[in-house]
């Protein structure tokens, strides 16, 4: 059995986790989420409703405390679906993890948490994070965990060989499907560049993975890798469109049985309003080339009302988050 590596404690840090602040001595350092925000992702969240978000938050932060308590010791009497998906995981994949939750930082501008650190041998690791959401944004998860790397290396001394994605979406049926997704790691200039603009306080960044490649192979390379990742959103929009569509299919069915036409949640944080059905009348366009013959505005005028069809138009139901 290999000797269990002990990572050195960056004593210069502290993180507060309330308030999600990271101070040296006496200065407040950033979190690598906001930089990537203001400078890879800064539209990532603009027309996302900010109650759902702030569920996904609380999600997302309830199932990290959870296993970052199950790695110290201390597992929750019910364990939630994602834990124990994930134990499974661990085990089919002889995980070995040495800490959880590891506070890396260059000790001036910098800091964050790893979710979890896994030991390959006495001087290699691999580098996890969780994700709760329902599909993953590989990109961000390589800038993401790339900093995460190249922070760890300068503090540690250690090498990285790998960076791996814990996927732990909601739960089917009380069913995780967890899975572990290798992601590639960034070149460090990469990562120096995008903190040195940081730095800088720099308007805008250059994404480097963004800029075309004058090598024909390259290119290939790159229009693969975006048509993947297009392939990935269109599935993920495809599903919630067609999940919502059937939501408010079954919602519109419940409140016409119960002759409803406004209902709230518990909390009131969902308001869903039914319109009432109403009736369109449509030009009959074809109706007036077949008597053009006559006279256009004495057919017109005794044909009127002929020139309309009737439809019933279903009526409708809104959904709105406070």
């Amino acid at each position: 059995m290999k000797k269990l590596i002990s990572l050195p404690v960056n004593d210069k840090v502290v993180f507060y986790p309330d308030e999600h602040k990271y101070v040296c001595v006496d200065k407040e350092l950033s979190g690598i989420t906001s930089i990537i925000h203001d400078y890879i992702f800064p539209d990532m969240y603009t027309n996302v409703n900010e109650v759902i978000l702030e569920k996904a938050r609380e999600r997302g932060s309830a199932i990290h405390e959870e296993l970052h308590l199950e790695y110290a010791g201390l597992p929750a009497e019910k364990p939630s679906a994602e834990v124990l998906a994930y134990r499974k995981l661990a085990k089919a994949n002889a995980v070995q993890q040495i800490d959880a939750e590891y506070l890396v930082s260059d000790n001036e501008s910098v800091a964050t948490c790893i979710d979890a650190v896994w030991q390959v041998s006495e001087d290699e690791v691999v580098l996890a994070d969780y994700k709760t959401t329902h599909g993953l944004n590989y990109e961000y998860l390589q800038w993401q965990l790339s900093i995460e790397a190249f922070l760890f290396e300068k503090q540690t001394g250690l090498s990285v060989v790998r960076l791996v994605a814990v996927h732990l979406p909601k739960p089917v049926d009380d069913v995780c499907d967890a899975s572990f997704t290798d992601i590639q790691r960034l070149p460090n200039e990469y990562v120096t560049a995008l903190l040195d603009a940081y730095k800088s306080k720099a308007e805008s960044f250059v994404n480097p993975l963004h800029v075309l490649s004058d090598d024909f192979n390259e290119m290939l390379d790159q229009y693969a890798k975006a048509e993947e990742a297009l392939l990935d959103l269109e599935q993920s929009v495809a599903f919630y469109k067609n999940l919502q569509a059937d939501i408010r299919a079954r919602l519109k069915e419940h409140m016409d049985a119960a002759g409803a036409t406004k209902w709230e949640n518990a909390d009131k944080s969902i308001c869903i309003s039914r319109s009432k059905d109403t009736v369109r009348r449509t030009f009959k366009l074809d109706l007036l080339r077949e008597n053009a013959t006559q006279t256009v505005r004495k057919w017109i005028d005794k044909n009127l009302d002929k020139c309309y069809a009737e439809t019933t138009v279903a009526g409708s139901i809104s959904v709105k988050f406070k």
